[in-house]
């Protein structure tokens, strides 16, 4: 069975890893310091969004990130 929760700092280098697969899967070239960066964001709370981890039993399979970042507050998207 499946379980989802939110990622934590026990989780890190996992979530990275996964991360980084998925974008080299996607023919990206992953880069591992922003993908750090990102998940770190998440991880302090110093980013609005959800980082969510799914577990089968103890093992990481699946990890998404959903980040808010307004455009009229931030300049930005």
């Amino acid at each position: 069975m499946v379980s989802i929760d939110r990622g934590s700092p026990l989780d890190r280098r996992e979530i990275v890893r996964l991360f980084a697969e998925y974008h080299a899967s996607e023919g990206i070239t992953p880069i591992n310091e922003r993908i750090a960066w990102a998940v770190d964001q998440q991880l302090r709370s110093q980013s609005p969004g959800l980082l969510l981890a799914a577990r089968e039993k103890s093992t990481i399979v699946d990890v998404t990130l959903a980040v808010y970042t307004p455009s009229a507050e931030l300049g930005r998207a």
